[in-house]
């Protein structure tokens, strides 16, 4: 164990002094572009370890992912031990941020920008202070994170490889593999699971970070530059999903850096910008199939950044595209795209997998028509009270608010709740939970009430600089692809996480706008009543309750940290006795699955991650018989061999009742 420890301080220690070299050898010119230089440069690295070792079977070997540090350490190395000019770089003395100290001290806390703004950076900070310490305490607990994100990166540590595997849920495989690659790396180097989280953490201030690097490239100062990164970071979903173990925050980072790097250049014509937007994008590309939403909003945008401006050169065009071709090579297709090209003839995966999440084999009419109830839908969705709960009378404010629109489609004789014909995998509904839920959770009163009236600005005030009205053009066609490539879902809110990279920084200029007294007052009621929303959503968050309390049910919610281990892993998704499970199955047992639904199959490998799983009902081929080898089997009603066994969840769980059985000699040759 004391030498996990050593291996796994050698690899961070020697991957961050490799990433940092590498950064201070591209010499950008801002602190900002310097720490997001070091973000894209240190993912990279890791991921293309990551391929290596996957390569050569030693995926799950810290003393392997040590080597690989030490070996990237020396490779960045090389340029400044022969080059006195850029060892020179390499080595001096990082300079101190004193003009921002002095910024800080000359402000004039009198003015109301200076108040909000204050009001602001405490509030993020108290909410980032929260979830930190979340990340690093408490268990994963997401039901995305437990049926896929974290398991299959436990099948990954135990094949020692990237490589396919049988799996029961199609995205364990088919997804691509980067987030998958990074969460692997902070577990093995950390030895614990709660770390996991901490990369869509570093993720969140990278995409205030990018947020604010952008308005400053788009002309505003830097007070207006911090109020749409302050916003972003109050964004409901994004402070809940800020503490888990998913991947949206990763893609919206990646995706925020390569904004970035494309007006970076636009501002000073050096290609390593373009090289740096490349490798962004890549990992992008690397992290979810959704990056497909981001393209028409970010051809948009990279249109104007690039072509506005007489003086592009078309050599610099040349290296964008080969970097885009050297990023795609390194980073891309090893990410899953190709395996999936060999294996189901798609980059994306099996065609019947895909069409349950996309309208692409729908006819044109109805996608259209369907696409046109989307707008309305996801319309309705955003006009949510997220993270209010559990303030008295929040539940009827809610269906208050929801009734207005209600009302007025249905006097218009739109039935957003209709299903025929829909291509939806779950129904629209005007009921509305208010929870602070990574799952279920949008933009919250902070997007109702200011993110999107200042889109809607942008486009028709000619006050508003012309960046700032592609910025506002292409939220909105995010929001419209979003709507027409993809079914209705009341999942969805997460996948708007990326498109408040478009929204918000339209934000910056409205701030810097001078405003009535009215005005003023409006925007200062709105910022209050968003900190103090994402402080009760921090705080009350689905399953993190920091303060004790009883539901709307009446039922206690007890403090987070008064939870047993087995309970803290099924805050979220309360039903399953994993205490019984783990009693009944031994550590290092051969367990087989066989249910008809998604499980959360990261519970069942236990706490060192020690059981093996089979599944027998893999998403593609033939239902597998029952291997020799498996000691447990976990069933369902559905199952070829359900007998009488031991419940672990009732029947009201929402994958219903399954048990789990020992398999005897006489029983594992029985059909």
């Amino acid at each position: 164990m004391r030498m996990d420890i050593l291996y796994g301080l050698i690899s961070v220690l020697s991957v961050f002094a490799a990433a940092l070299l590498l950064a201070r050898m591209a010499r950008v010119h801002t602190r900002v572009a310097f720490l997001l230089t070091f973000a894209v440069l240190l993912s990279a690295i890791i991921v293309l370890q990551g391929y290596l070792l996957s390569w050569m079977g030693r995926l799950s070997s810290l003393a392997w992912w040590a080597q690989a540090g030490v070996t990237a350490f020396a490779l960045a190395s090389l340029p400044p031990a022969f080059n006195p000019a850029l060892r020179a770089v390499c080595l001096r003395r990082p300079e101190m941020p004193r003009d921002i100290e002095r910024r800080i001290a000359g402000a004039d806390r009198k003015n109301f920008s200076v108040r909000l703004l204050l009001v602001l950076a405490i509030t993020v900070g108290l909410v980032a202070a929260i979830n930190f310490i979340e990340v690093a305490t408490l268990e994963p607990a997401t039901p995305d994170a437990h049926q896929y994100h974290l398991a299959r990166m436990v099948y990954y540590l135990q094949q020692g490889n990237l490589g396919y595997y049988d799996a029961g849920y199609w995205a364990q495989v088919v997804y691509p593999k980067v987030a998958t690659i990074l969460h692997l790396y902070a577990y093995l180097t950390s030895g614990f699971a709660c770390l996991t989280q901490l990369v869509q953490f570093i993720a969140y201030l990278i995409c205030m970070l990018a947020l604010y690097g952008i308005c400053r490239h788009l002309g505003q100062r830097r007070q207006a530059g911090a109020f749409a990164a302050f916003i972003f970071g109050l964004l409901i979903i994004c402070l809940t999903e800020a503490s888990t173990a998913q991947n949206d925050l990763i893609l919206t980072a990646f995706i925020g850096a390569t904004l970035y790097f494309v007006f970076a250049y636009r501002e000073w014509r050096s290609t390593k910008y373009l090289i740096l937007a490349m490798m962004a994008f890549a990992l992008a590309v690397g992290v979810k199939a959704t990056f497909l939403v981001t393209l028409p909003p970010l051809a948009l945008i990279a249109g104007y950044a690039l072509f506005t401006r007489p003086s592009i050169a078309g050599k610099h065009l040349g290296v964008a595209l080969a970097a885009l071709a050297v990023a795609g090579a390194m980073l891309i297709l090893p990410s899953g795209y190709w395996d999936n090209l060999s294996r189901f003839h798609d980059p994306f995966g099996p065609r019947e997998a895909r069409e349950k999440y996309t309208q692409e084999r729908r006819p044109l009419p109805g996608m259209v028509a369907d696409g046109l109830l989307n707008v309305l839908r996801y319309g309705v969705d955003f006009l949510v009270l997220d993270g209010w709960y559990p303030v008295p009378y929040a539940d009827r404010a809610q269906a208050a608010l929801t009734a207005i629109p209600r009302a007025a489609f249905s006097s218009l004789h739109l039935n957003l709740e209709s299903t025929q014909g829909a291509s939806s995998r779950f129904p629209f509904s005007y009921r509305k939970h208010i929870r602070a839920d990574e799952t279920l959770s949008s933009w919250g009163m902070l997007g109702f009430l200011l993110a999107w009236p200042v889109v809607w600005l942008a486009l028709v005030q000619r006050r508003y600089p012309t960046a700032m009205k592609v910025f506002a053009a292409a939220a909105l066609l995010y929001y419209l692809v979003l709507c027409f490539i993809i079914p209705y879902d009341p999942f969805h809110g997460r996948f708007f996480t990326t498109g408040t990279l478009f929204a918000l920084p339209p934000l910056a200029a409205f701030f810097a706008l001078p405003h009535s007294r009215p005005g003023r007052m409006y925007l200062g009621i709105v910022v209050i009543l968003g900190c103090v929303n994402a402080l009760i959503a921090a705080s009350f968050r689905t399953g993190t309750a920091l303060i004790p309390h009883r539901d709307y049910e009446g039922k206690a919610v007890p403090f987070v940290f008064a939870l047993t281990q087995s309970q803290l892993l099924l805050r979220e998704a309360p039903g399953l006795n994993l205490f019984m499970f783990d009693t009944v199955v031994p550590p290092d047992a051969v367990v087989a699955i066989d249910v008809s639904r998604i499980p959360p199959e990261y519970l069942f490998f236990g706490e060192k991650f020690t059981r093996r799983l089979i599944t027998l009902r893999p998403f593609v081929g033939p239902r597998k018989p029952l291997p020799p080898e498996a000691q447990y089997l976990i069933y369902d009603a559905t199952s070829l061999y359900s007998k009488p066994g031991l419940r672990l969840t009732p029947p009201s769980y929402p994958l219903g009742a399954i048990y789990v059985r020992e398999l005897s000699a006489d029983k594992r040759g029985s059909h």
